[in-house]
């Protein structure tokens, strides 16, 4: 799954909320009526399944981040940088961004996309 086929149908559920294509229901585990929409496949962009923050998170939790996205952990007193948010580097012959950080002493835990 490339990130620019994940930011596309991103934009497309923006593009067909603002234009009352799509209308959030609520979520579909517990009628919460704050949802995210949630696509289990980024090529069909407007099939999304509607889950609130907690059970968006949960579903992830237990059937994984995706296949172009996943942590590692780095020193970053070795490098003297600390990664921040949509920061390119190379990591195992990949270029990945930096998704999300969470830093914790000298060392930082990170998620990454990985760029086709």
């Amino acid at each position: 799954m490339s990130e620019h086929t994940m930011f596309e149908a991103h934009r497309m559920v923006r593009k067909a909320l603002k234009a009352g294509i799509l209308t959030p229901e609520p979520c579909e585990v517990c009628g919460d009526k704050n949802v995210l929409a949630h696509h289990d496949d980024y090529k069909e962009p407007l099939k999304v399944r509607w889950l609130c923050r907690k059970h968006h998170v949960s579903h992830h939790r237990e059937h994984g981040e995706g296949a172009n996205r996943f942590w590692f952990d780095r020193d970053w007193l070795k490098t003297g940088e600390i990664l921040h948010l949509g920061a390119i580097l190379r990591h195992n012959e990949q270029w990945c961004k930096v998704d999300q950080s969470i830093t914790v002493g000298k060392y930082q835990k990170v998620r990454v996309i990985v760029l086709d």
